[in-house]
């Protein structure tokens, strides 16, 4: 019993399907392994190859982040206690949508100061090197925008201080020298190249192929705002997550922090700035409300001292109850007026959802509003969200924003037509009070004419002090919000320099690529072990020989360099084993 190798020729066995070894045969092992132990290591190798490239010529990628909690304290509550206005609850995507913005991306870049980037360029990777170079450049001007994004490559001169700029413009290779802390001047830009370590300088200019571009600043912002991420953390906590990722870690960092203080200064800004608006409204309703009630005093006054008329009480109840009650319909129905023309003067082309917030809390609690008013409102406002959704990913000239927008103007007509509808009612109810008030008025002339004209100028006086207290407490309470009420942000975790990229990484890479290499390798053998279509033992052969056929005995191995001995099985000429046979070849067989 011996070891075969066969390669059967015959067109009987050419047919046959490939056998599938099921059980385990320890020589089959052997043979496997003894013959392609090495391809699964050479599997693995090219695969730690591809690997090792991949790495080497993928740029990482690094990031910084930092957790911000929003917090709003109402300081007026503290100094008025209950009588303080119930403000809104503040919603956490209102401030993670400013925080994602253009607007305060574009405010955060300019207060990096990113006029030029300045990159190394290597044969197959390009090095950003914001952050990095011992040296800065000052842009006085740009004459010719048109030379952004072009490369100018700074290179060095014989003179420690002396350096010279090489760039093509117009299909024209223009060079200029420069000096350090000196200003240059051509046709296209002026600028100035400050380093505090002239040694470093040049070696960084020696060793690399260092260049600079000018940057567009909306161009800037658009391709990097895509790496901004703010999501927020956890509602309840009103806790949110800001990180950018970029090749260059040192702006990961800074940009944050940019991002950070420019958020906090965006929101005192608007803040004082809205509250010191309504102060000025609120001013100038004062000043003249002051005059009307200082009017009503003298003209009080006056008829009390020609007339000699103390404070009389009213003889008919009735009468007096009825024109108090119409009075304060009256107050009422102006009170509502007033709002109906706050909120159409608030209601315009360009209203915002700010504009909207501070509409809302004038609806509460009011008759006119109920119903289609505030309905109509709200969707506005849903439209409007809906619009900055959609401008945080398209442009103002998409044609789903141009939709919105008509939508938008559509909606606001309807609420314009709403309060006009609503102030006409208004005017309308307004009149027939003052009818109703004037017809008990009268029956008053009944009276002594004394009584009545004291009634009248002491209603009016403390009607037009109802007002101007009012106002009064009005303007308390904005100045309060304006220098009390204030948002008190944390920062939860400050921004970090990263250390190590976010990707690709290296340890799980590889890891991942050897698992992958063992796996395949192991399949590998595993399949030349079940498709294993070799002789190796008597029984093999018993297997493939037809039942007639005799096993005579085994012929040694013969101690020679040759691969297969040849043997050639020659019954009868017709019979099914001389067919079968016919040119096998044999090593260390049994015959």
């Amino acid at each position: 019993q011996g070891d075969w190798s066969s390669d059967v020729c015959s067109s009987d066995l050419k047919q046959s399907k490939i056998i599938v070894n099921d059980e385990f045969n320890p020589i089959i092992l052997r043979n496997v392994l003894a013959k392609h132990w090495h391809k699964p290591l050479l599997l693995i190798g090219t695969l730690t190859i591809f690997v090792f490239l991949y790495l080497r010529y993928t740029k990482p990628q690094y990031q910084s982040s930092a957790v911000l909690q929003i917090v709003h304290a109402n300081k007026v509550q503290q100094v008025l206690g209950d009588q303080a206005p119930l403000t809104q609850n503040e919603n956490l995507s209102k401030d993670v949508e400013l925080l994602r913005s253009p607007i305060l991306f574009n405010h955060a870049i300019q207060s990096l100061n990113i006029n030029t980037s300045v990159f190394n360029e290597g044969a197959l990777l390009t090095e950003n090197l914001y952050g990095y170079t011992p040296f800065s450049i000052i842009v006085y001007q740009l004459q010719d925008s048109s030379l952004c994004n072009h490369k100018i490559f700074i290179q060095a001169a014989k003179n420690p201080k002396e350096f010279i700029l090489q760039y093509e413009f117009q299909g024209k290779l223009t060079s200029v020298n420069g000096t350090l802390k000196k200003p240059i001047n051509t046709p296209q830009f002026s600028i100035q190249i400050n380093a505090n370590n002239q040694g470093a300088f040049r070696k960084l200019l020696s060793n690399g192929k260092i260049y600079f571009t000018f940057n567009r600043q909306q161009e800037l912002v658009h391709s990097l705002q895509p790496n901004l991420n703010i999501a927020p953390i956890d509602e309840n906590a009103k806790t949110i997550d800001i990180s950018f990722h970029h090749e260059n870690p040192k702006l990961c960092f800074d940009l944050v922090h940019a991002i950070i203080t420019s958020y906090f200064n965006f929101e005192q800004f608007k803040t004082q700035e809205d509250n010191s608006k309504t102060i000025a409204f609120i001013d100038g309703q004062l000043d003249s409300l002051s005059m009307v009630l200082d009017h009503s005093k003298d003209s009080l006054n006056n008829f009390q001292r020609r007339n000699n008329l103390p404070n009389p009480t009213y003889e008919e109840s009735d009468v007096t109850a009825n024109i108090t009650q119409y009075s304060n319909r009256v107050s009422e129905i102006n009170d509502e007026l007033n709002a109906v023309k706050y909120v159409n003067n608030r209601i315009s082309a360009d209203v915002s959802r700010t504009d909207i917030y501070r509409i809302l809390p004038e609806l509460v609690g009011r008759k006119s509003f109920e119903g289609s008013i505030t309905r109509q409102i709200e969707e506005l406002n849903k439209l409007l969200e809906n619009r900055e959704d959609l401008l945080q990913d398209v442009t103002n000239e998409s044609s789903k924003v141009r939709l919105v927008n008509e939508r938008i103007n559509n909606r606001i007509q309807g609420v314009k037509k709403s309060l006009n509808a609503i102030q006409d009612r208004l005017n309308h109810e307004k009149r027939l009070m003052e009818n109703e008030l004037a017809k008990y008025e009268s029956k008053l002339l009944g009276l002594p004419e004394k009584t009545t004209e004291f009634n009248r100028l002491k209603y009016m006086e403390e009607l037009n002090r109802e007002y101007f207290n009012l106002f009064t407490q009005k303007k308390i309470e904005f100045q309060l919000n304006n220098a009390g009420y204030a948002s008190e942000n944390r920062l939860l975790s400050l921004p970090e320099l990263a250390n190590e990229p976010i990707s690709p990484n290296r340890k799980r890479t590889y890891f991942m690529v050897s698992a992958i290499g063992v796996f395949l390798g192991l399949a590998w053998l595993l399949w030349y072990y079940l498709t294993y279509n070799e002789i190796t033992s008597l029984s093999d052969l018993k297997n493939l020989l037809p039942e007639n056929a005799t096993i005579l005995g085994s012929i040694p191995l013969h101690k020679t360099k040759m691969k297969h001995s040849q043997i050639v099985i020659n019954e009868a000429p017709k019979s099914r084993l001389s067919e079968s046979f016919r040119n096998v070849k044999i090593g260390r067989a049994h015959v």
